[in-house]
C-alpha cells in the first residue's frame, strides 16, 4: 500500500545495515522498514536524512514478534524521497505522541547497567519505537 513515511531516525548497524524508523503521516503509527533491510546504499541512493518524507509502499509484517510491532516489509523500488518535514510541522505531529520518559515509553528495564545502558526482557513490551521530549 502507498503511504507517506517521515523519517525520524537513521542508525548504522553491523556490517552495511541501516535502521530506518518513522511516523505514518496518514494513520501517525510508528514504522521501522525491516524486510528487507536498508544499508548504507539505500541512505545515500534516496538522500535521507531525519525529517526526510518517503512515499512508498509497505505493509506491517504479519508475524511481528514484540516488542517490535512497528516491522514493515517494504518495497525498495517504489521508494521515493518527496520532501523535507520543517521542525516546526514535526513538533506539532509529534507532541501529542510523545512520553516524558524511557520508563514511561517502554515500562521498567528488566537490566540496569552500569554506563546507563537497559535492557528489557526479549519478546515482551508493547513496542520498540517511541519519541520521547527531551
Amino acid at each position: 500500500m502507498k503511504r507517506e513515511l517521515l523519517i525520524l531516525d537513521l542508525t548504522e548497524m553491523s556490517g552495511q545495515n541501516v535502521c530506518i524508523a518513522g511516523i505514518d503521516l496518514k494513520s501517525h503509527e510508528q514504522v521501522r522498514l525491516s524486510t528487507p533491510s536498508p544499508t548504507r546504499t539505500t541512505v545515500r541512493s534516496l538522500r535521507l536524512r531525519p525529517l526526510a518524507v518517503l512515499d512508498l509502499d509497505y505493509d506491517f509484517e504479519r508475524k511481528r514478534i514484540q516488542p517490535h510491532v512497528e516491522d514493515a516489509r517494504w518495497n525498495r523500488l517504489s521508494a521515493r524521497n518527496i520532501r523535507t518535514f520543517s521542525c516546526a510541522d514535526a513538533k506539532d505531529l509529534l507532541k501529542e505522541r510523545t512520553f516524558d520518559s524511557i520508563g514511561q515509553a517502554f515500562g521498567e528495564p528488566m537490566m540496569k547497567a552500569s554506563r546507563g545502558n537497559h535492557a528489557w526482557q526479549p519478546g515482551a513490551g508493547a513496542r520498540s519505537l517511541a519519541s520521547v521530549r527531551v
